[in-house]
């Protein structure tokens, strides 16, 4: 039915059974009010200009397509170029779209924007369920959701904004509106433009504004508000410009806010710039900015750049992930202060920046005051920045600020659980007590039970709780908080035998230094149930960096990180960045603290943390399930035997029980052993360390086993140890034995025994080696070979008065060795040159690895008499070239020849066809009656000595070098005289 002038009509839009077949028909034809419904999802390449207040909207399931070519009617006084679907009323009214797909057309693309507004009349105008976007070269939309970035190459786009919104006095309203993907990167083009000092702006829920070419939103003027209420979030992703959302416009009195939005990996197209937010030129109006996730931007996450004397205020927002600092407010740049006070409550700012300036969390150079309440600076965990943490000249206030990794659930925005809060150290740290959740949550809610005891409490007393634990259930989250109940507290009664209990979590946070007994040994069980994000759950146990959770009494405590008595769950993990200590009684009758982990790395201790492990062995025999495994991270501790400070109480008992896999140590962490339990079966062998400290105040300690043994830090005989930590000779037979990937010091005082005389073997080091002490002991009939294999310059510092069966060097950077070595059977030159001054056994061989066919110098370090292996033309293969040397003349000299007191025994295996030069150093003692100054070297050759006229002597070098040859046998340095025939030279 057409529309009459005296009350609105419905007019239909279809390619059949519709009044008309155009939508421009229809409109020509509408007065104010009317509603023109598009009955089909046909594509309409039209010039679309709505003159009248009236409703344009999409019916059924599929919407339409208005491929929009330049309306008939441009927006008054825009120059820029013709605009797409254009609405500019002759008098006040409403207009709606709702449940459309706009793109440019092919045939006749828009210059300017695809959606324009304008004229003077005032407009109050709704989209609704509306997609505007670029056309994929086929009259479709390149995306109907805007949430994932696609390729725009073959697509049609439209010269400038996706929506350009001004007029007069007008409002504007978003819903459910999807505007992406107008541009590629670099080009000046922005999702939607807000213009007008006049005008309301309003984007609610499930807005999505994406991968435009330079902003998701310009707010350029006017009132302007973001409120998703109770609806999916708005969007704001993956813009290509300097920032997510921009406010410009020096705007003294309207007010900005935004509620519930998520601006996320917004990119700058240039260095500075993808900012999250830019709030700018505000003059002196609060902008309130609410329930926010941003996230994984290229710049600053908040960008404060001139406001004026405008305050701002942040409440339950997330900042994180940006390249940038969390939140930063410039100095005064235009208007000519930057003068508002910042305040910012119950938020979560945390930072994974990698730019040259991201080293803070928040920077501020303005001039009000920032006042930070409630909330969380991130400084420790994987998204903590470098220090400082916050920087800058203006004045930072905080109160009630926390540190601990949120550990979010999930950093993916398509993702239910996006900055889903996973530490219960957030629990209780918001305002009034709530938690802590910045723009996401912490999932489902848990009975939250807080230790309200000082001193000595019943563990099972509903009353020791508040509120009062009156039913114990599977989901309580048991808090022991330091600032709640101040001081040192013993929790007594823990649950054991058949009342053992299974909780949520168990919580020590804010400095909590709790000690727990029980009554009958058992255990207090963890199997949280709320799932992440890969399936597990939370954490099921957290201590806090400055909280310390001992288990103590004379009966042994145990606890559990997941022990379900239904069905198996996920596992449950632990995470530890303050410390634990079990402790121990002579009372204990026989049984021991322990921790149980119910995966692998089900209990995790973090960087600055420690197990002080200072109690008796029982009938567990060891701390650690072998259920699970217990993870030490770089910069945590593991003291057996004693505390931090010293060795106390009991020695500790076997960690590993023999060689399960228990425990797991990364390469910086710290294993301090005052006791000689490790050794115990062979259990220090086939382990991983980190840092190694050993310090035996017991028996000697003897280890063997057929595993390897790696420390992959650096490993150290404090000088306080009182009995030796030896190597076994039975059993020993993985090679190699040992491998350390550090340094390995022996302190004055310090002792080692190295009894192994089994098959050869060895130990390989990486760092430098500095044995200080005086009680150390190599057996004699040693057979190991100690290698030096890292990859930066070895320093070697052994007493003389230890010798080593045998060495060997394989680092490029090359071996130092200060003071002297002493070696008795073999020297293994792989890679690398050794500097320094070895002392050889009398029968050492020194064995270098060589290619013949790379030219160039050798050096085999035999003793204080090298030799210098010179290849100058190339030959094949690639062996060894073995070198030793007796004190003692050769034997058969030629007449009239006068031998040095030493000879070399050179041999090559694998080479041939070499040229070489050889140079070999004697010294003074070795002259015996010879002439110095007439040495020559001399080969032997099978049977007799041939002498090479040819080699020349270096006294100041105490030097013989001889070039030409081209094989190896057995030399030595003769003096012969001048007047005797020479006739035995050979050229080989």
């Amino acid at each position: 039915m057409l529309a009459s002038s005296a009350h609105a009509a419905t007019i239909t839009v279809g390619q059949t059974g519709a009044d008309h077949t155009t939508i421009a028909a229809a409109l020509a034809v509408a007065v104010a009010n009317d509603v023109v419904q598009i009955i089909d999802d046909a594509v309409y390449d039209e010039a679309i200009s709505i003159t009248v207040p009236l409703t344009l909207e999409g019916t059924g399931l599929n919407r339409p397509v208005i491929a929009a070519r330049p309306g008939p009617t441009q927006v008054t006084g825009d120059t820029g170029g013709t605009d797409g679907l254009v609405v500019q009323l002759t008098t006040p009214g409403n207009v709606t779209l709702r449940n459309l797909i706009i793109i440019p057309s092919k045939t006749t693309t828009p210059t300017d924007d695809l959606v324009r507004s304008g004229g003077t009349n005032a407009i109050n105008l709704l989209m609704e369920d509306v997609v505007v976007t670029s056309n994929n070269g086929a009259d479709a939309p390149v995306t109907t959701t805007g949430l994932t970035e696609v390729d725009l190459t073959g697509a049609t786009q439209t010269g400038d904004d996706g929506v350009f919104l001004t007029g007069t006095n007008s409002t504007f309203t978003l819903r459910r509106t999807v505007i992406s993907h107008h541009a590629n990167a670099g080009a000046g083009r922005d999702g939607l433009v807000c213009s007008g000092a006049t005008n309301q702006y309003f984007i609610e829920e499930g807005c999505v504004f994406s991968y435009m070419g330079r902003l998701g939103i310009q707010a350029n003027g006017g009132t302007f508000d973001i409120n998703s209420g109770a609806g999916t979030r708005v969007r704001v992703i993956g813009n290509k410009g300097f920032a997510g959302i921009w406010y410009a416009g020096a705007q003294a009195t309207t007010p900005r806010a935004i509620n519930g939005c998520d601006i996320v990996h917004n990119v700058g197209t240039v260095a500075a710039q993808g900012w999250g937010v830019e709030n700018q030129s505000r003059g002196t109006t609060t902008g309130t900015f609410s329930n926010m996730r941003i996230w994984g931007n290229g710049g600053q996450g908040f960008l404060i750049g001139s406001v004026g004397t405008a305050d701002t205020v942040l409440n339950n927002v997330t900042i994180g992930g940006n390249q940038r600092a969390a939140l930063e407010v410039a100095a005064a740049v235009s208007p000519a202060v930057n003068a508002g006070n910042i305040t910012i409550n119950d938020s979560i700012l945390a930072g994974n920046g990698d730019l040259l300036s991201a080293t803070n969390v928040i920077r501020h150079n303005g001039a009000g005051t920032m006042t930070i309440n409630n909330s969380a600076i991130i400084t420790e965990g994987r998204l903590a920045f470098a220090t400082p943490v916050i920087d800058g000249t203006g004045t930072v206030v905080q109160n009630n600020v926390i540190n601990g990794d949120p550990e979010f659930t999930s950093g993916s925005f398509t993702n239910a659980a996006f900055l889903e809060v996973r530490n219960p150290a957030y629990v209780g740290a918001g305002s009034g007590a709530s938690d802590l959740v910045g723009g996401g949550s912490l999932g489902a809610a848990e009975p939250v039970y807080v230790w309200d005891v000082a001193g000595s409490g019943d563990f099972q007393a509903p009353a020791s709780w508040s509120p009062a634990r009156n039913t114990p259930a599977i989901t309580d989250r048991l808090v022991f908080d330091g600032i709640a109940t101040a001081g040192a507290i013993t929790a007594t009664n823990l649950p054991g035998g058949a009342s053992t209990q299974e909780i949520g979590r168990l919580i020590l946070r804010n400095g909590a230094d709790v000690t727990i007994t029980t009554a009958t040994e058992g255990a207090l069980a963890q199997p949280n149930l709320r799932p992440n994000e890969d399936g597990t759950v939370g954490y099921g146990m957290s201590i806090s960096a400055d909280s310390k959770l001992t288990f103590g009494g004379t009966v042994g405590v145990m606890i559990r990180t997941g022990y379900p008595t239904g069905p198996t769950v996920p596992s449950v993990k632990a995470r530890v960045d303050g410390s634990i200590r079990f402790t121990s009684s002579a009372a204990m009758a026989g049984v021991a603290h322990r921790l149980v982990a119910s995966s692998i790395d089900g209990i995790v201790f973090e960087d600055g943390s420690s197990f002080e492990f200072a109690a008796r062995g029982g009938s567990w025999g060891f701390p650690f399930s072998s259920v699970g495994r217990v993870r030490f991270n770089n910069g945590s501790a593991f003291y057996q035997g004693g505390t931090a400070a010293a060795v106390s109480e009991g020695t500790g008992s076997n960690p590993f029980n023999n060689n399960d896999a228990r425990m797991f140590c990364e390469p910086d962490s710290l294993f301090y052993n005052w006791t000689s339990v490790i050794s115990t079966s062979g259990a220090a062998f086939g382990r991983s360390y980190g840092n190694l400290t050993l310090d035996n105040r017991g028996a000697a300690a003897t280890w063997g086993g057929a595993s390897p043994w790696e420390i992959q830090g650096d490993l150290l005989f404090k000088s306080t140890m009182a009995a030796a930590y030896q190597f076994a000779a039975a059993g020993s037979t993985g090679d190699p034995q040992l491998t350390v990937g550090g340094d390995w010091t022996i302190e004055n005082g310090g002792r080692y025994n190295d009894l192994y005389t089994g098959a050869s073997n060895s130990i390989l080091i990486a760092g430098n080696v500095d044995w200080a002490g005086t009680l150390i002991n190599i057996a004699a009939g040693s057979t190991r070979i100690y290698g030096f294999n890292g990859t930066a310059p070895q320093t070697v510092s052994i007493p003389a008065t230890v010798t080593l069966n045998g060495i060997s060097v394989d680092n490029a950077a090359g071996v130092t060795i200060t003071g002297d070595l002493n070696v008795r059977n073999v020297v293994n030159m792989i890679n690398g040159d050794i500097t320094g001054n070895l002392i050889l056994g009398a029968t050492a061989v020194v064995n270098r690895s060589l290619n013949a066919a790379v030219t160039g110098a050798r050096t085999l370090p035999i003793g204080s008499t090298p030799v210098t292996f010179n290849i100058t033309s190339a030959g094949t293969g690639t062996g060894t070239v073995s070198g030793s040397t007796t004190a003692s003349a050769g034997a058969s000299l030629p007449a009239l020849t006068t031998g040095i007191n030493r000879t070399w025994d050179l041999t090559a295996t694998g080479i041939s066809g070499y040229t070489a030069t050889l140079t070999f150093t004697y010294l003074d003692g070795d002259l015996g009656a010879a002439n110095e100054a007439s040495l020559r070297a001399a080969r032997f050759n099978g049977s007799t000595w041939d002498v090479f006229p040819s080699s020349t002597v270096d006294t100041g070098t105490n030097t013989v070098t001889v070039t030409g040859v081209t094989e190896l046998s057995t030399w030595t340095l003769v003096d012969q005289s001048a007047n005797v025939r020479e006739w035995s030279i050979l050229n080989h």
